[in-house]
């Protein structure tokens, strides 16, 4: 546990994360925009913009102090975007490709409990959300 603070942009991909990363890059901030898990490289950067957040607890855990943002977009432009995302990489088998009814379900599901997850550990904690 540290006293140090992080700030975690803890929403999903294609919610404006590489505009957050320029934001906090030109205000000096040490931050990232990658998918390496954020665990691995945690103590070398002060802010972290992009990735797969479902964990976002560890990070809480390592850096109370921190600051959580909960970067967002209505959920038909997110999605628009994200098959775009996919169509225009023509990815051979990825995590949003192929574009199936099934998958999209699941994008949508995942994003609710991951929302909900997040409202609910930073209920008590409204400062840091």
């Amino acid at each position: 546990m540290s006293n140090q603070i992080k700030i975690f942009v803890i929403g999903f991909n294609k919610t404006g994360t590489c505009s957050i990363q320029k934001i906090f890059k030109s205000y000096g901030i040490n931050s990232i925009h990658t998918t390496t898990p954020v665990m691995e490289i945690i103590d070398e950067y002060d802010a972290f913009c992009d990735g797969n957040h479902i964990n976002f607890i560890d990070y809480y855990h390592k850096y109370p102090n921190s600051l959580f943002i909960l970067n967002t977009r209505p959920i038909g432009k997110w999605l628009i975007s994200r098959y775009k995302h996919a169509k225009g990489r023509k990815f051979k088998s990825s995590w949003c490709w192929p574009i199936t009814t099934e998958r999209t379900m699941q994008w949508i599901h995942d994003r609710h409990v991951h929302y909900k997850n997040i409202f609910n550990f930073f209920k008590k904690k409204p400062n840091q959300l």
